[in-house]
This record gives structure tokens, C-alpha cells and sequence, in this order.
């Protein structure tokens, strides 16, 4: 499960800070998940303050590319 993996790094957890993070079911928000392209579970995307996509990860994240992505996404602003 993500939670038990990349999500519960150190540095995972220490940029998460920067961000909102949304965690939702698309059994219960289907028309967010429609709307958003959910196709498979786990997606982890970083958007940006202007809905702008930055990165999607589709089916599962490593934590040393979740990390990488966070620090690229917050030089991005």
C-alpha cells in the first residue's frame, strides 16, 4: 500500500508540508476521479496552485521519484 511505502518517507513526509494533500476514494468522489482521469489506483499527481498537471504517477510511486518530482514541483511555484 502507498501509505506503507514511498508516502511514509522521511523526505516524503518533510515536503509533504509544501503541499495540500488530497487523498480521495472513487467509489465516493466518482466524479472527481472522472474527471481527473482516474484509471488505476494508486495515482499520485503533483498540480499546480493554477491546476496546472505537473507529474502523474499512474499504478504506483517510488519514493526516490516522488521526492524528485516534490522538489522539481516546488522550483516550479
Amino acid at each position: 500500500m502507498l501509505e506503507r511505502g514511498a508516502l511514509s518517507e522521511a523526505k516524503v513526509v518533510e515536503l509533504s508540508a509544501k503541499f495540500v494533500c488530497v487523498k480521495l476514494n472513487p467509489k465516493d468522489a466518482g466524479d472527481v476521479a472522472k474527471m481527473m482521469g482516474v484509471s488505476r489506483l494508486p495515482d499520485v499527481r503533483l498540480i499546480s496552485a493554477k491546476g496546472e498537471e505537473l507529474k502523474a504517477f499512474r499504478g504506483g510511486v517510488s519514493a526516490e521519484e516522488l521526492v524528485k518530482a516534490m522538489e522539481s514541483a516546488v522550483g516550479a511555484k
